[in-house]
């Protein structure tokens, strides 16, 4: 699981934590082990290192956004493409202020 921006995850960390079955979704950015994540100190790997350095590469990516995605042609939303394999969503969906899109990286 991406978490963008990195800000976003301590909402998504008290969700995670109280779902049961959460914990086969890993994040993958912010890096911390969910419950373990505070802005600013412990920010954990960048987005591109973290995505660039998977010991196992991810079968599926879920994306869960404030407001929108990262732009196309920014910095992180080349590296999202590069690790979704420039692949389009399978599945997106909007809520008010949040997004989650669903990628397919395996072949």
């Amino acid at each position: 699981m991406v978490v963008y921006p990195n800000y976003s995850r301590v909402p998504v960390d008290y969700y995670m934590e109280r779902v049961p079955g959460a914990e086969i979704a890993q994040p993958m950015f912010p890096t911390p082990a969910w419950g373990q994540y505070f802005p600013g100190k412990v920010d954990g790997a960048t987005m591109q290192v973290a995505l660039t350095t998977q010991k196992t590469p991810a079968k599926r990516i879920w994306v869960v956004y404030r407001y929108a995605p990262p732009i196309p042609s920014s910095a992180d939303g080349k590296v999202l493409a590069a690790a979704t394999g420039n692949k389009a969503p399978v599945t997106e969906v909007h809520f008010p202020y949040v997004g989650v899109q669903l990628y397919l990286v395996a072949p």
